[in-house]
C-alpha cells in the first residue's frame, strides 16, 4: 500500500509569537503578554494550543503540547490561539519556544519595564516573534 506524504506548510513559519506590554485589569497594572498563534487558520472550531510555559533564571520556555479543541460546539473559523499575562517579568533575556518533536527555536531578547526587542532570531524557524499587536 502506498503511504502518502503530508504536503509541506504555503507559510514560511507554522506559528506566530507576540510578546508585548500591555495593562492588565486583573493585575492592575501594565504586564507582559505572550500570545502564540497558529499561522494557519481552521474552518471549523477555535482550537486551544496547549502550552506549558516555565521560567528558569532569565529564561522563558514555552513547550508546545498540541491543540486542545473548543469547549463550545458552535462552529467558528480562525487560527488556534494561547494568551497569558505574566506580571513580572522583566529581566528575560532569551525566549524557547519547543515542538513535542523537540524542535525549538531560541529567541535572544531584551525585556524591560517599557520596551521588547528582538536581538537575535534563529536562522532556521518554526515561529516568528514580533511585539506589536498588529504584526501578530
Amino acid at each position: 500500500m502506498k503511504k502518502s506524504k503530508q504536503k509541506p506548510l504555503p507559510f514560511a513559519t507554522e506559528y506566530r509569537l507576540l510578546i508585548t506590554h500591555k495593562y492588565s485589569p486583573q493585575f492592575k497594572k501594565t504586564v507582559v503578554f505572550v500570545a502564540l498563534r497558529t499561522v494557519e487558520e481552521f474552518g471549523n472550531f477555535l482550537y486551544e494550543i496547549v502550552v506549558e510555559d516555565t521560567i528558569e533564571g532569565k529564561r522563558l520556555m514555552l513547550n508546545i503540547h498540541g491543540l486542545r479543541p473548543p469547549r463550545q460546539t458552535l462552529p467558528s473559523f480562525g487560527p488556534a490561539v494561547f494568551k497569558k499575562e505574566f506580571p513580572d517579568l522583566d529581566g528575560i533575556d532569551e525566549v524557547i519556544v519547543a515542538k513535542l518533536d523537540g524542535v525549538e527555536n531560541s529567541f535572544q531578547v531584551l525585556l524591560s519595564q517599557d520596551t521588547v526587542l528582538v536581538k537575535k532570531s534563529p536562522k532556521e524557524r518554526f515561529v516568528q516573534l514580533v511585539t506589536k499587536e498588529e504584526e501578530w
